[in-house]
């Protein structure tokens, strides 16, 4: 057939050919699609349910459209988080990422990553645990098959993390050997890299069971690669567990080393978990009553205008001026956020009889004689307790007396003279730091063996 035709009049009227008329076809559908996609994108928050349907013609379309498979792909991820959003059934939102997934091949590997990342991280929001199973399996099998490794990796890490909020131990040391067996085939050159994160989730899980001593084992094995990779992101959750480690043996000064160095990383990062762990850092610091002032780096004066931050300021402050009171009152205060806090409230008792052998020690002072029901009313215990405090100050060197317990009194006018009543508690200090010691050991080979099933752990959550 002619591309032209003649009307009566004999004039030419052209048509256009079949191969022109099919490409203005072509391009009304492009053009619908995109004003289809836009549509939904705009009623994604204010009507999901009809943004939802309209995602759905976005892909009925693209299967007439040539070259709109990246139309499709970011139109079946939001299917898949609208549909999850809405309580759609299970086997609907699978299906979808399935159907997802089979288009992989056809686009980048970041939009892979990206566009998987996105849909299991909004799953975890939304605790839909059967769901995420499901398509934790679909996307690990996917990725393996079409050999994105590092894809596989990082997926395989972050259902590590899943497993790991929920207390499931068993499968989450199942994933770690998994991750462990592919990071010690792996010849990448961030081989070393991959491995460290294996460490991080490894000892994450170790803290959370209170397995003492292959915490501390790994953490060991961490301290070799760290001196040749340094990635902030790994090495701020790898440090903050190093300082949570040493918090539960009393060793504050290493923790609050290893907090620093890991909230340093993390700000470096630009994790949003940097501010938990500086308040971690202000924690060991009054711990291990250092004159040290955190917040003369530059890095943490950045969060000084927060909140929390400055509640930790005032405890700080409060526990230099040995203010009792005013110590008590920040601890209380609710925008703290320090009573719940459940790591840092387990440690609120020591830094409560830190201050209050600092108070006893600067109320003693002036005095030859003191009542100690009196130095108990000032920093808010019973005489016993005050008693009690006060021989650790003899003990320690703090103070040079003895007390009298007959009278109830701490008689400061004998000087260095140890009396027999110090030796007792001298006595009963070794006896009790002896015993105390017998005990952890028995506790941590008892924990070895028959690990405590708790689903939060001591060292908390590390993030995705």
């Amino acid at each position: 057939m002619s591309d032209y035709d003649y009307s009566d009049d004999g004039e030419d009227i052209n048509y256009g050919s079949d191969a022109e008329m099919d490409q203005g076809g072509e391009d009304d559908v492009k053009i619908q699609l995109e004003n289809t996609f836009y549509e939904a994108e705009d009623a994604r928050n204010s009507d999901p349910a009809k943004s939802l349907q309209l995602f759905e013609q976005v892909i009925s379309l693209a299967q007439d459209a040539p070259d709109s498979v990246r139309w499709q792909w970011k139109a079946l991820e939001q299917v898949v988080l609208l549909r999850a959003r809405l309580n759609k059934e299970p086997a609907a939102i699978v299906q979808a990422f399935s159907e997802l997934l089979g288009h992989m091949n056809n686009v980048t590997p970041n939009e892979v990553n990206d566009t998987i990342n996105n849909i299991l991280d909004a799953l975890s929001g939304l605790s839909q645990q059967t769901n995420l199973d499901a398509m934790y399996e679909l996307a690990l099998q996917k990725l393996k098959s079409s050999n994105h490794e590092r894809l596989w990796f990082n997926a395989n890490l972050k259902r590590g993390k899943a497993f790991l909020a929920r207390g499931e131990y068993d499968r989450l040391e199942a994933v770690v050997r998994e991750l462990r067996e592919s990071s010690s085939a792996n010849n990448d050159i961030n081989k070393g890299t991959y491995l460290l994160e294996v460490y991080a989730l490894e000892i994450a899980m170790y803290g959370a069971k209170r397995d003492t001593k292959k915490l501390r084992e790994t953490y060991s094995k961490t301290q070799a690669l760290s001196a040749a990779i340094q990635d902030p992101r790994i090495m701020g959750g790898i440090h903050e567990t190093g300082g949570k480690m040493y918090m539960e043996e009393g060793r504050w000064q290493e923790a609050y080393d290893e907090f620093y160095a890991g909230f340093r990383h993390m700000q470096e990062a630009g994790e949003l978990r940097a501010k938990q762990c500086l308040k971690l850092v202000v924690l060991a610091n009054m711990l291990a009553v250092s004159k040290i002032n955190p917040f003369d780096s530059r890095e943490a004066r950045v969060y000084q205008a927060d909140d929390e931050i400055k509640c930790m300021l005032a405890l700080r402050t409060a526990f230099e001026n040995s203010d009792i009171k005013e110590f008590e009152r920040v601890l209380k205060d609710p925008k703290a956020g320090i009573s719940n806090d459940p790591f840092i409230s387990r440690f609120t008792a020591a830094l409560l009889r830190n201050i209050r052998l600092a108070t006893l020690q600067n109320i003693v002072k002036p005095y030859n004689r003191i009542r100690l029901a009196y130095l108990g009313k000032e920093v808010g215990v019973s005489a016993d307790e005050a008693e009690e405090l006060l021989v650790q100050l003899i003990l320690d060197g703090k103070i040079e007396g003895r007390i009298d317990q007959q009278l109830g009194l701490l008689d400061l006018s004998a000087g260095s003279r140890a009396t027999s009543t110090t030796r007792k508690y001298a006595a009963l200090e070794s006896w009790t730091k002896s015993t105390r010691s017998v005990i952890n050991d028995l506790n941590a080979g008892v924990l070895a063996v028959f690990p405590q099933p708790e689903t939060k752990g001591m060292f908390g959550d590390m993030g995705a």
